[in-house]
């Protein structure tokens, strides 16, 4: 409870110092250099400016990978990216149909400045589960890698995977996922490619 109170409260209480020191001494003068340090930690760097730059509507098609010796399935849907709560987060709205099903997804990217690491969360209408996953990015943020786990229904455990997105041109991008087995050995599972149609 106090680590919430530090996080959340501080810096609110040293607002409210801030704005009433000339009335009361001067007393919110030792709030500053940790403020200071707060809203460096929640403003939007470079990292966040490279993940604007999928804001947009992208066609996508993606590809299943479940038999090494049979083709993928395929699916084709939409994705809408915006930027959320002053350029902090990407969103990402998608919709498909799989195995004539419709799919409904919903996806939170971001940069945590404190952590040094990217960050995303996601759902959608196939699970009751949330996914996270965390990583970094190379070569200027043309390449973000993030890793997770998630639920292995058959075995009770759980999946290690990692996904890597990739910005082939400023209007292509190609998301692939990977399982990872006790022995570290990855296997590609899934590729989305997004075409910027808007």
């Amino acid at each position: 409870m106090r680590m919430s109170i530090r996080l959340f409260g501080f810096p609110l209480l040293c607002a409210a110092l801030a704005f009433s020191a000339p009335a009361f001494g001067g007393e919110g003068e030792e709030c500053d250099a940790e403020m200071m340090e707060w809203m460096k930690y929640a403003a939007p760097g470079d990292h966040h400016a490279k993940m604007a730059e999928m804001v947009g509507t992208w066609d996508v098609v993606g590809r299943m990978y479940t038999d090494p010796g049979q083709p993928p399935m395929v699916s084709k849907g939409k994705s809408v990216f915006r930027l959320v709560l002053g350029g902090r987060y990407l969103e990402q709205k998608y919709e498909s149909e799989f195995m004539g099903t419709p799919m409904v997804g919903l996806g939170y990217s971001g940069f945590d400045n404190y952590a040094g690491k990217h960050v995303s969360f996601w759902i959608d209408n196939f699970s009751t589960g949330m996914m996270l996953t965390e990583g970094t990015c190379t070569d200027s943020c043309s390449v973000i890698t993030e890793s997770g786990t998630y639920p292995d229904i058959l075995t009770g455990g759980t999946k290690k995977y990692t996904m890597v997105l990739r910005k082939t041109s400023d209007n292509e991008r190609l998301m692939e996922m990977y399982e990872e087995n006790e022995a570290g050995e990855k296997t590609r599972t899934m590729e989305m490619v997004y075409t910027r149609s808007e």
